[in-house]
């Protein structure tokens, strides 16, 4: 019975006579004298060629059993020339090859036999250790490396050439693709094959391969042009993606009712109106207006280091709970449950990030991920009574320490009961995880090997320092952005009031009670109201900025992290 080949090499050339002929002659042998002697074929794909490469692509075809034809007489263009010859492959492997010559016929044998191992995409790389480009133009260098870095940020893909179009796919990642999906007419297919790919979870591996720059001939990548299209399709896969992504992960883990959305955001819509009927309109949009951008910049990067820094701490207590797992899957996880608290009216964010974790990393359960959780708040509430107890000591503020002690203590008890029987509710319902009692050992597990690890609890809880002074350094560098003559201590009573009260989930990120409590404390301290509400709107606005902007990619990453881990499941199921 005949078998198809086994390495499909496509090619696309448009008016490439000069080096079709001496390409063919240097991939036949490599071919030939690999393991995959017996099992392969080239696709050249004429693409409205007019200097006679159709002719000569026709008569290499008749000379060497593996070749084949495909001439196009469409609409030209690079993409249009990759789909015709992908459909046209018939191999388990798919290799596009430049038809210029700057690819190594060797290194796609290299290619191949990474696919072979398992991944879906194996990327040639040019940028990592024993790779190269050779003759590479510097203009072209500075973008493709800003580029790369830019789609691994947004993407999640630690690899450095990813737009590199000499890669190999496996047949089952191009079918779950779909060629006839694909929509790029020109180079930009180079990112949306390997993007869609990375979307629908397949694994991938970078190689190190050699790249010339072209000897004979005219290239047909004009960085000009192609640029804004490069941009097109990058915004409009993550756009896609990151819709995709949330709709997976909200709709696995958030369940609320619209009419309890509407009405908490109606709640936080009327503080902002009693706020702004009691303070004059214009004064607060006066103030806002003389904000300077460069120290709201640096309120922003405050809050940006303190989710470093939680991530640290969250990693050190999943570390002593036995657990271990990559610290971008965490970074991820976080932001992904601040998200969350800032897109519905609960607390859901610090339930869901165990269960975001659990689903894109196999080392970690859910519950006793949960245990680390409730942990790390009590840490907070300590770590914000502390705070509001020495500020208002050292000012000498009457009946400051008891309202510290009495708003921390009420924070505490309440998100410790909406941790644990939310939580516990939550995580009964995860496919696996149905019993309660699985459920309470787990964390029981989580709880005592975290007690017997003192000096990784000494850490996370020294670790608290930094986290909230950097969060409330975010309010401090806001209200100096603003002029406003205030210290350091009533901003961290502002600060930290604001913090214990948002315990109390009623709005989606504190919207409205933010506000309102800072405002009423600077108040205290002779800032005017005005000036008060628009450092406290310049503070959630940084803080909305940084999560929403990190939060998004978090939740790509995470989605996709979790396509991986399914489908690694999936695959040890039927290898077991």
């Amino acid at each position: 019975m005949e078998t198809g080949p086994k390495v499909s090499v496509v090619v696309p050339a448009h008016n490439e006579k000069d080096n079709l002929g001496e390409l063919v002659g240097e991939l036949v042998p490599a071919l030939q004298s690999s393991q995959f002697a017996d099992a392969w074929e080239i696709v050249l794909v004429d693409d409205n060629s007019t200097d006679g490469t159709s002719e000569l692509a026709d008569e290499l075809a008749g000379r060497h059993p593996g070749v084949r034809c495909v001439h196009r007489k469409g609409g030209a263009g690079f993409g249009r020339a990759i789909k015709d010859g992908l459909k046209a492959a018939r191999g388990q492997f798919v290799i596009p090859f430049m038809g210029d010559l700057s690819d190594e016929p060797t290194d796609l044998i290299r290619l191949a036999s990474a696919a072979d191992q398992g991944y879906g995409v194996a990327y040639g790389s040019r940028f990592i250790p024993g790779g190269k480009a050779l003759d590479y133009p510097s203009a072209k260098f500075i973008a493709n490396r800003a580029y790369n870095r830019l789609v691994g940020l947004l993407f999640g893909l630690p690899h450095r050439d990813i737009t590199n179009a000499f890669k190999c796919y496996r047949r089952d990642a191009l079918d779950a693709i779909g060629i006839d999906g694909l929509e790029s007419d020109g180079f930009e297919i180079t990112v949306e094959l390997p993007l869609k790919a990375h979307i629908a979870g397949f694994s991938s591996i970078e190689v190190p391969v050699t790249w010339h720059g072209r000897k004979r001939g005219e290239s047909k990548l004009n960085l000009g042009k192609s640029a804004p299209a490069y941009g097109k399709r990058l915004l409009s896969l993550f756009i896609r993606g990151n819709l995709l992504a949330v709709r997976e992960l909200l709709s696995e883990t958030v369940r609320i009712s619209k009419l309890r959305l509407l009405g908490s955001l109606l709640v936080g819509a009327l503080m902002f109106v009693a706020m702004f009927f009691f303070l004059d309109f214009s004064e607060v949009s006066s103030a806002l207006s003389r904000m300077s951008v460069g120290l709201w910049i640096l309120a922003c990067s405050a809050i940006f280091v303190s989710f470093l820094v939680r991530t640290w701490r969250w990693s050190v207590l999943l570390r002593s709970a036995g657990r271990v797992s990559s610290r971008d899957l965490v970074f991820s996880s976080l932001l992904f449950g601040w998200l969350v608290n800032y897109i519905v009216p609960a607390r859901l964010g610090d339930l869901l990030r165990p269960v975001a974790l659990s689903k894109s990393s196999r080392r970690v359960e859910a519950s006793l991920a949960l245990s680390t959780v409730v942990v790390e708040r009590v840490m907070d509430v300590v770590m914000l009574a502390a705070l509001l107890g020495l500020s208002s000591w050292w000012l000498g503020t009457a009946g400051w320490e008891r309202l510290a002690l009495l708003m921390a203590g009420a924070g505490a008890l309440v998100l410790v009961m909406i941790l644990v029987v939310s939580g516990t509710n939550l995580v009964r319902r995860l496919p696996g995880l149905r019993r309660l009692a699985g459920i309470v050992d787990s964390m029981r597990h989580g709880l005592n090997s975290m007690w017997g690890n003192k000096p990784a609890l000494l850490l996370s809880f020294g670790l608290s320092f930094p986290v909230w002074g950097a969060e409330i350094a975010c309010l401090y560098f806001s209200a100096l952005a603003l002029g406003l003559p205030v210290g350091v201590y009533p901003v961290v009573i502002a600060a930290t009031s604001a913090f214990v009260v948002q315990t109390v989930p009623l709005t989606p990120g504190g919207i409205g009670i933010h506000e309102a409590t800072i405002a009423a404390v600077l108040a205290l301290f002779d800032i005017g109201g005005s000036d008060a509400m628009a450092a406290a709107l310049i503070d959630h606005l940084a803080r909305a900025a940084v999560i929403y902007l990190f939060g998004l990619i978090s939740i790509f990453h995470l989605a996709t992290a979790s396509r991986r881990n399914l489908s690694a499941h999936r695959q040890g199921s039927l290898g077991g």
